[in-house]
């Protein structure tokens, strides 16, 4: 009598099946922890560019956040104010998804480039989206002013 070797179709897709699913589940989880971690990095340069803008009004006086940036757009094209002067790399602040479009006219689930959408003497505004939301925050669409970060309705 001649011994059975190898497996059946049926057990080759079985473990077919199984593969691509634990596949799809591994897609799907490492697509949340990266949205998650753009997310971290967002709320961290916002915060670094409160603290710099803080650094600005109280080192420049009454005029500081006027002079912190030529005029209003992104904030990675702000250069030649007073804010380059505290933070030389601003021109390499960017959204971490790399995106084109800027937050000016944020539209909640669209991803944009930070955005510095108002700057009088005593107040400014950034706009910037969350992908999934972090610290309690949902996601959509933010602005980031001396007093912190807002929702945007």
């Amino acid at each position: 009598m001649k011994a059975y070797q190898g497996f059946s179709i049926i057990e080759i897709i079985i473990v077919l099946f199984v593969i691509m699913a634990l596949s799809v589940v591994a897609f799907f989880s490492l697509d949340n922890l990266q949205k998650k971690s753009r997310d971290a990095r967002r709320v961290s340069d916002m915060n670094t560019l409160q603290d710099i803008m803080a650094r600005t009004i109280s080192q420049r006086g009454v005029d500081g956040y006027k002079l912190a940036c030529p005029g209003v757009g992104a904030v990675s094209k702000c250069l030649g104010g007073k804010l380059q002067e505290f933070f030389p790399s601003i021109g390499n602040l960017n959204d971490p998804g790399f995106v084109a479009n800027s937050c000016a006219n944020c539209v909640d689930g669209t991803i944009c480039n930070y955005a510095i959408t108002n700057l009088e003497k005593d107040s400014f505004q950034v706009n910037f989206y969350l992908e999934k939301g972090i610290n309690g925050e949902k996601p959509g669409c933010y602005n980031l002013t001396k007093d912190g970060v807002v929702k945007m309705k």
